[in-house]
């Protein structure tokens, strides 16, 4: 049904038949059995009042703008005050159970919208639905998500009132005004629009409709509001931006268009669950979201928080809340991230985290894969680790060794025949008869595998020290060296549970997170034992004969 509205068009307020519009040549006809029908013009029923058998004796429209079903005693049998589409008229209410939701557009009224405001017997509450469950933006009352979803069990005295002059809450015997409302002999509507607003509309004038009122105002600001950006878009003083974090020189997000940015952001490279490998997380500095509440997991820390996110292919950002303790923080995974908000939350009271899962482009992708940049060199590294990390570390530890035994060695001879220096002097005879010198078969094996050396070296912060300084090239890469050593340590640690899944680790040599600290330098344990009889073995004379 209609009422009278601006120069360029009527305002609709009540329509019957949303998101089932019919075809010219339709009819709307009150059947003798008392059924209001609307049938399309193929013949198809596209509404009804469901009156049938009921004694309706005729059909009127009020003057406050309802359409009512009445019997010969004027009882009403049927009103469409209580089935609201989007919009409360002067008198009406919202009770518990009920809904308004948002058109598609603003002239678009045939089709449902993505918000709602419900109402249940713990207040109001508007949220935005979402690829997964739909997502809370706005509140008043005390809230619960499962009084929201279990409406049978409302109190019937809960309800949204609007009267001429205000706009008030009643639940559980309690009353709220939402917002001031000027009185007035004009016409009045009150519209959930499609940005999410719950507006207060008037007429004055002639045909010139007037917001006299925001009724979400007094708690939300635009940035506030999940679509003020669009999704993925970054609302700061009410202007838009895409999402930016870690690496300048790569844009994983674009505007949908560029000449206006409220339509939000899309990924550069989409996500595919098919190359999961190349996805991480994008942190957010100084940037939250906009829901108050959605299904979490509590008591979290962070990192455990994020790794859930890499693990569901569905899971496109992560929402992270916590008040003191980072470690038992709320963790939120969203399936369609929207607005994201620049700033602090307005309850200080707690700290937010947002990161975007997203992918790599081919090109960022192939340039980490090229020779001599850092990326490369952790491609590399990966495979290595994932094909055994524990037989690499050794052998490098086996030929530093031999290196520095080689040069004592030499130092010794030099030292035994001053007149000849030790570069000189050691020759492929000294290399053959070196393993008739010493003997590793009476050494403990911590210490023919530099593991105790490591170990302090590690917990004094000198793990440079061993690697090999006269190797320009390993000077060059001293910072991934050491890296790739601590990444080896941390595999190796005597309690498996503090061991990091392989997923983490090339995280950590992706950059996409930092290595978890502290770490427990005591990785002699007798597995770790087995594995390296089964990598190595102790240089017995024989295996060196050959040098």
């Amino acid at each position: 049904m209609k009422n009278t509205e601006s120069s360029s068009a009527v305002q609709v307020v009540w329509s019957a038949n949303r998101d089932k519009p019919i075809r010219e040549g339709g009819t709307l006809e009150l059947k003798k059995d008392g059924d209001l029908v609307l049938t399309d013009s193929n013949g198809t029923k596209a509404w009804s009042t469901g009156t049938s058998g009921q004694p309706v004796a005729g059909i009127t429209l009020t003057k406050n703008g309802s359409l009512v079903l009445f019997d010969s005693s004027n009882k009403i049998i049927w009103d469409s005050f209580d089935h609201p589409v989007d919009t409360l008229l002067p008198g009406q209410r919202l009770v518990a159970g009920q809904r308004l939701v948002t058109r598609a557009a603003s002239c678009n009224w045939t089709h449902s919208g993505s918000q709602f405001l419900l109402l249940s017997s713990s207040g109001l509450s508007a949220y935005i639905e979402s690829e997964g469950n739909p997502q809370l933006y706005y509140r008043i009352g005390a809230y619960t998500i499962n009084a929201e979803r279990n409406a049978s069990n409302v109190e019937e005295e809960t309800y949204l009132e609007f009267i001429n002059g205000n706009v008030s809450l009643v639940w559980s015997s309690k009353k709220q005004s939402m917002a001031p409302v000027p009185p007035t002999s004009s016409a009045q509507f009150m519209r959930l629009d499609p940005d999410g607003h719950l507006r207060l509309c008037q007429l004055e004038g002639f045909l010139k409709w007037k917001v006299v009122a925001d009724l979400f105002g007094d708690h939300l600001d635009y940035c506030d509001y999940p679509l003020a950006c669009g999704d993925y878009g970054v609302c700061s003083n009410m202007q838009c931006s895409c999402p930016q974090g870690g690496n300048q020189t790569v844009s994983y997000f674009t505007a949908v268009n560029e000449a206006d940015p409220v339509q939000g952001c899309t990924s550069v490279t989409p996500l595919d669950c098919q190359e999961s490998q190349k996805h991480h997380l994008l942190p957010l500095e100084n940037v939250y979201y906009f829901h108050h509440e959605t299904p979490s997991t509590r008591k979290i820390d962070a990192e455990t928080c994020k790794s859930k996110c890499l693990m569901q292919c569905g899971c496109k950002a992560v929402s992270f809340v916590y008040e003191s303790n980072i470690s038992e923080g709320h963790c939120s995974l969203l399936t369609q991230p929207f607005t994201l908000k620049r700033g602090r939350p307005l309850e200080n009271s707690y700290n937010s985290s947002v990161f975007l899962k997203v992918q790599a482009p081919e090109q960022f992708s192939a340039k980490r894969s090229s020779p001599g940049t850092k990326h490369g060199h952790f491609m590399i590294i990966m495979g290595c680790v994932a094909g055994g990390i524990v037989s690499a570390l050794l052998a490098l530890i086996c030929i530093r060794v031999m290196y520095l035994r080689r040069k004592n060695e030499n130092k010794k001879i030099a030292d035994r025949n001053g007149d000849i220096s030790a570069e000189n002097y050691f020759n492929l005879n000294h290399a053959c008869e070196l393993p008739m010198r010493f003997s590793n078969e009476d050494l403990p094996i911590e210490d023919i595998y530099l593991l105790k050396l490591l170990k302090e070296k590690a917990n004094d912060d000198n793990l440079q020290e061993i690697v090999a300084k006269d190797d320009g090239d390993m000077e060059l890469h001293m910072d991934e060296a050491v890296k790739m050593i601590r990444v080896a340590m941390w595999c190796l640690q005597s309690d498996y549970n503090r061991r990091p899944a392989m997923s983490k680790v090339v995280k950590v040599l992706e950059d996409a997170i930092d290595m978890e600290t502290p770490i427990d330098y005591e990785i002699l344990i007798p597995s770790t034992m087995s594995v390296i009889d089964k990598l190595s073995h102790p240089f017995f004379k024989s295996a060196l004969r050959g040098i």
